[in-house]
Order: C-alpha cells, then structure tokens, then sequence
C-alpha cells in the first residue's frame, strides 16, 4: 500500500486579512488523496487475486483448466498494471503542474534558482523513465498504432512498433507466484532493435518505485512550503496566480 498523506503540507495564509486561501491548493490535496485511493484498490486487488491464483502460478499448467486460470490471471494483472501506470503518472502531473506554481513564488522570493529546481525535476523524471515508456507505448496507446513520427530521430522504428504490440496483448512476459512480470526477452525486426528496450516490470517493483516517488515529491513540496510560509499572503499573492482568489476579489 501507499501510505502517503500530502495533507500535512497545507499552509495557510491571508490576503488583505481578509480571504483566506491555502498552499498547496486544496483541490491539489483533494486530488492527491483521491489518487491514492485508487492506487492502494488496485493494489489491495492485485494482492487478493495473487491469493486466490497461488496453486496454478507456481507450476506449468497441466490441463485446459489450470491454464485457462493463469490466462485470466494474466489478463487481469495487465489491465492493473496498465492502470496502475495511468492513474500513478497522472498523479505526478497533478504535482508537477503544483510544484511550479509554488516554485514560482519559491524563486521569486529569493529563496532558490530556477536551475536548482530543474535539477530536482529532472532527477525525478529519470526515476519514472520506465513507466513513462510502458504508458506512451503500451498502455495509453501502442507504438504500432500511434508510432512517433517527429523529430525524425526519434521516429518509432518497426522493431519498436512490433515489441509495443506484442507487449500489449501478453507477449514477452512471464508469471510466478509473485505475479507477472513485464518485458521478458527482446524483439528483434527485420534485424532492428526497438530504439529504447523494455526494461523488465513486476507490480511490485512499480509498487516500490512510486512509493519511493511519492515520498520524495512529498519532501520537495515540503521543503518549499515550510520556507514561503514565513512570509505574508500580501507577498505571496504578488507571484502567486490562483484563479479561486482572483474570482473572490472581483465578486468583492
């Protein structure tokens, strides 16, 4: 499970000592809390599942019967993962769109550099490059049937479009008692390579790398946070655009 509560971050502030308002936004946190409620049902399923399949994932199936059992279970681990992956990224896009609008006002403050941030968000891409990969060409759509044309360099070639496909139907994987696991072997196409490999991809190696994700987007909001707080909310308004504010201070 994901145990992260963002709640904590919540600062409050007032503007003319008189409208209220809060960083993070409260719908931010709204959305967060939401999101790790969807993430933890898909776990709690994947755990349940794994339970109830433990006898046909530990050996070959030996009938019609026991393989039509992992079949399912397959099937069912890779609309979890895929599902797992869509809902997780979308959450860091949710932190990422807050982290720069609080970073703003961070930098305009004087309290830090744009280059000290873009350091931060760039090591924090590069822990989710995997499954930025898996979404963009599996799971919200496939490279075969969306293959990347521009710039050229990065053009989808067919070894990538053909691993993509046979990726999404429960090609190129491989199951035990832990589950499944993704990205097993390699495609080789007409003598090409894919231009970016599968790396291999258990649920709970994603259930790990997120949690560890979580936790340190947690820190750098936190960080920025705790430092603006010392100001007032006449000075944060100054570099701060919310929408919710400036609607109140027309209505007045």
């Amino acid at each position: 499970m994901i145990d992260k509560n963002f709640s904590p971050l919540r600062k409050h502030f007032k503007f003319q000592e008189k409208i209220d308002f809060f960083l993070p936004n409260t719908y931010v946190l709204m959305a967060i809390e939401r999101s790790f409620e969807l993430l933890n049902e898909i776990i709690l399923f994947h755990q349940f599942d794994l339970n109830n399949n433990q006898e046909v994932l530990e050996k070959s199936p030996s009938n019609e019967h026991e393989y039509r059992k992992v079949r399912s279970f397959i099937t069912r681990e890779l609309w979890r993962i895929g599902s797992f992956i869509i809902f997780a990224l979308n959450l860091v896009g949710i932190l990422k769109r807050e982290y720069a609008r609080i970073k703003e006002i961070h930098v305009n403050l004087g309290l830090s550099s744009l280059e000290f941030h873009q350091k931060l968000l760039e090591k924090r891409e590069k822990e989710i490059e995997i499954y930025l990969l898996y979404r963009n060409k599996i799971f919200a759509h496939t490279a075969f049937a969306c293959p990347k044309k521009r710039p050229k360099k990065e053009m989808d070639n067919e070894a990538m479009k053909w691993t993509s496909l046979i990726l999404y139907f429960g090609g190129l994987l491989g199951y035990n008692k832990h589950g499944v696991t993704l990205g097993q072997g390699c495609m080789i196409i007409e003598g090409k390579r894919p231009q970016k490999e599968f790396p291999k991809l258990s649920f709970n190696q994603m259930i790990d790398d997120f949690k560890n994700h979580f936790e340190r987007w947690y820190e750098m909001l936190k960080k920025i946070c705790d430092d603006i707080e010392q100001f007032d909310g006449d000075q944060i308004l100054h570099y701060y655009n919310d929408p919710w504010i400036a609607s109140l201070m027309c209505a007045k």
